[in-house]
């Protein structure tokens, strides 16, 4: 395979991939039957008595009631979470499914942790990051780029 051959490859699989996010994007309403944060942020009460699905970082937690911060595209807004069953500290994120009352509560079918402490993220990322790492120098131990015709080959030995 030539260059400019791999290189019309490469392009067209950018390409594909380019298009497959514009066609989310462009669909993600039809996708997605709950409200939305910003809806919620704009007008939460037009939405009372409906099932959403929304992210939160969580504010303070008293017995099965908690506050929870919900971001979105225009800043940020407090909802009260009724029957808050997870076990989370202030400052984790949570995932909340239920039904929407007025005021910006919502009584919670369902709460998943997504992180159970602010910090959580930060060791994430750093786990992440030591096995790019890790994956980086074992491949090219085996692994060299040869520059001339733009392709791996294996290592002598």
């Amino acid at each position: 395979m030539t260059r400019w051959r791999r290189f019309a490859l490469v392009g067209l699989l950018l390409l594909a991939t380019a298009g497959l996010g514009v066609y989310a994007d462009a669909t993600e309403e039809d996708r997605w039957p709950y409200p939305t944060a910003d809806a919620l942020g704009a007008a939460s009460d037009d939405h009372a008595g409906e099932e959403t699905l929304v992210f939160g970082t969580v504010e303070a937690v008293r017995g099965d009631t908690a506050q929870i911060r919900v971001e979105y595209d225009e800043g940020s807004f407090q909802m009260t979470v009724h029957n808050f069953d997870a076990s989370v500290q202030s400052g984790g994120t949570v995932q909340v499914y239920g039904t929407l009352g007025p005021d910006q509560t919502i009584d919670a079918e369902r709460v998943a942790v997504v992180n159970p402490a602010g910090s959580s993220l930060l060791f994430k990322y750093g786990i992440s990051v030591v096995a790019v790492i890790l994956f980086l120098l074992v491949f090219f131990r085996y692994w060299r780029i040869d520059w001339g015709t733009y392709s791996l080959e294996a290592r002598d030995g």
